[in-house]
């Protein structure tokens, strides 16, 4: 008999299933629209399997959501949970 399957296993449903590393990272930034400073934070990330050299270029960094009330740590967490 086989030993029980990996519920990845049982997701995948016999494709092929790849494990691909994601940097993901907050920066604080103002939106400047007037003289007023607008403080939002916007969280991106790059996949970390892609060599060092494609990973310095702007192409392959996806913005991924911002907030002028949420916190990167409270956008990370909602990231995780979709």
């Amino acid at each position: 008999t086989y030993p029980m399957l990996s519920k990845l296993r049982m997701m995948a449903k016999g494709r092929r299933m790849y494990t691909s590393c994601v940097k993901i990272w907050g920066d604080d930034v103002s939106g400047n629209r007037s003289k007023q400073y607008n403080e939002h934070t916007n969280v991106y990330f790059a996949h970390a399997n892609l060599p060092h050299c494609k990973l310095s270029q702007e192409y392959f960094v996806n913005f991924c959501s911002t907030s002028p009330h949420a916190n990167a740590g409270d956008q990370f967490d909602a990231i995780m949970r979709d």
